[in-house]
């Protein structure tokens, strides 16, 4: 698998989400981004998602 793998363009290989993410995550604030009404929003919907699902209780 690894083989096949590494015969791949690096096009078809894709990018590595966590080398797209871990620069930006280093300079961004959980204060900061609370913030930002959008950021709030997918939290609160996060939270309602996970209640619903049984993963969390209020």
């Amino acid at each position: 698998m690894r083989t096949a793998y590494a015969q791949r363009t690096q096009r078809r290989r894709g990018v590595d989400i966590a080398d797209l993410y871990q620069p930006l995550a280093d300079q961004i604030r959980l204060e900061k981004l609370k913030q930002l009404p959008a950021y709030r929003q997918l939290i609160d919907d996060t939270i309602t998602a996970l209640t619903s699902l049984g993963f969390i209780s209020t």
